[in-house]
């Protein structure tokens, strides 16, 4: 079987790709590589760290309610407890530490003008996993912008899903989780990055999600279902080409 790379878009609520990863659990597909963006990079985290599709719902849908918690509070307080919430799950590990590859999108440019940070073992060995998390969860609006000092440089960090999202791996077989989005009226900068990673991956996931960038834990729930039945259609055609 072929290296496996899963890629998870951000999207708030709308994220499917914890249905795909049940379904790829199911036909014993071991993923080798993770990456992700905004709340992608969460889920990315926990896979990256052994979690199993099921539980990995069951702290999402948590994390939703942490999200929703933390949008109220000001300053850097909203995103603190993104940061704490992965940390406490994961034993406020650093990349380092990791046994799989784990890239975590974030943006370092401004707000018109977007430029791509990518978290890894090789970039960014000592950062931990909640770290990185609230810098590509760092939504603009809902929360302030992230001040973290990487390798003796400042940096500031914006939501991830601001760029290119998410990471596409150079090496292995890309699986991308995505999603249909209900319209495509946004600048052509935004569109074109957001279309970028479905024309480097090797095989896309994409099922139709329609709900808000915020939402429930009910709505994690239907998101993930929809990315279950996508995957469980598209199995057949999938297993064909990595085996």
């Amino acid at each position: 079987m072929k290296k496996i790379n899963l890629a998870i878009r951000g999207g708030g609520v709308k994220v499917p790709a914890i249905g795909v990863m049940k379904a790829l659990e199911e036909e014993k597909v071991e993923i080798s590589t993770y990456s992700g963006t905004s709340i992608g990079a969460i889920i990315a985290t926990l896979g990256a760290t052994g979690t199993s599709a099921d539980e990995i719902l069951e702290q999402v849908k948590n994390f939703v309610i942490q999200y929703s918690e933390a949008s109220r509070l000001k300053g850097g307080k909203g995103s603190q407890i993104i940061e704490d919430t992965v940390d406490n799950y994961c034993g406020n590990i650093k990349f380092k530490d990791l046994s799989k590859e784990l890239y975590i999108a974030a943006n370092q440019g401004s707000l018109l003008f977007p430029k791509e940070f990518v978290f890894s073992k090789k970039t960014t060995p000592e950062v931990s996993l909640g770290e990185a998390c609230r810098a590509s969860c760092s939504f603009p609006v809902a929360y302030e912008h992230y001040h973290m000092q990487i390798n003796g440089k400042n940096y500031k960090f914006w939501d991830g899903g601001m760029c290119t999202n998410p990471v596409i791996p150079s090496d292995g077989f890309t699986v991308l989780a995505t999603f249909k989005k209900q319209k495509e009226n946004l600048n052509s900068r935004y569109v074109n990055a957001w279309k970028l990673p479905e024309t480097q991956a090797d095989f896309v996931v994409k099922p139709k999600v329609y709900m808000g960038t915020f939402g429930t834990p009910e709505d994690i729930i239907l998101a993930s279902a929809s990315g279950y039945a996508e995957a469980k259609d598209k199995m057949e055609e999938l297993l064909h080409l990595i085996r």
